[in-house]
């Protein structure tokens, strides 16, 4: 989205990597059968942690790096390819 700019702020000892061990111990998921969608550098930790690591096509190049998959630009329907690969597994 051109011109935007996001901000996140979290507490110090949290992260996305720890907020999908808590999701997923909450439900009773594996790690290993949890799937994590990322396109930035914030994104690396948690899809570090998951099974599936899917890097939108717009990623950053860590987040590629760290993508066992890898799905179409966000702007082209990248999103509705990876919870198709999420709901065929």
């Amino acid at each position: 989205m051109p011109d935007v700019t996001f901000v996140g702020l979290t507490r110090s000892g949290v992260s996305k990597a720890s907020g999908v061990r808590s999701v997923a111990r909450a439900y009773g998921v594996e790690l290993e059968e949890t799937m994590y969608v990322g396109d930035g550098e914030n994104d690396v930790g948690a899809m570090r942690t998951v099974g599936s690591p899917v890097a939108m096509g717009n990623a950053d190049p860590g987040a590629r790096a760290a993508a066992r998959r890898q799905v179409r630009h966000v702007d082209d329907g990248g999103l509705e390819e990876a919870l198709a690969l999420a709901l065929a597994t």
